[in-house]
């Protein structure tokens, strides 16, 4: 079962990261027309900050860090993202083939120009296992470049 959560995750890593506070994109009062919404561009960026491993009394888990961002035009909010995570395991005997994976879905919305909000996924083991990849997917209506939508790390050390 994956947790995922926001904020927590700058305490648990040595990373200092900004954190938005929900009033901050409460406060967004909205496009002065409608010509403004149809002029604006939402731009969803998802970016891998870091991990840590967690030891459990299972095994040891991960918690990996990424960050999300509207990168798009100023004022145009994204309030309706789909942030799909998802744990990978592989046997931790013999060949390693894959076992399976563990979804989380969540939503949330950001404001444009605000800055990068902290998103923590975290992996527990699974009996003889090991948490071989965790991946971060952001969904958004009308988004312009969905090639900035997804982050990893995986075991070997790869990230993006």
């Amino acid at each position: 079962m994956i947790r995922a959560g926001l904020a927590a995750l700058a305490l648990s890593l040595a990373t200092a990261l900004p954190v938005v506070q929900p009033s901050t994109v409460a406060a967004w009062s909205g496009p002065d027309s409608q010509s403004d919404i149809q002029a604006g561009i939402t731009d969803i960026s998802v970016r891998y900050v870091g991990m840590k491993w967690q030891t459990y009394s299972t095994g040891t888990g991960v918690d990996v860090a990424f960050e999300i961002q509207n990168v798009g035009t100023v004022n145009v909010p994204a309030p309706d993202l789909k942030l799909t995570a998802t744990c990978n395991y592989r046997q931790s005997w013999g060949a390693q083939q894959p076992t399976g994976s563990d979804k989380k879905v969540a939503s949330m919305g950001i404001q444009a120009g605000t800055p990068a909000v902290p998103y923590l996924v975290s992996c527990p083991p699974m009996n003889r296992q090991f948490v071989s990849s965790v991946v971060l997917h952001a969904e958004a209506r009308n988004d312009s470049d969905s090639s900035n939508n997804v982050a990893h790390w995986d075991f070997a050390g790869n990230h993006s």
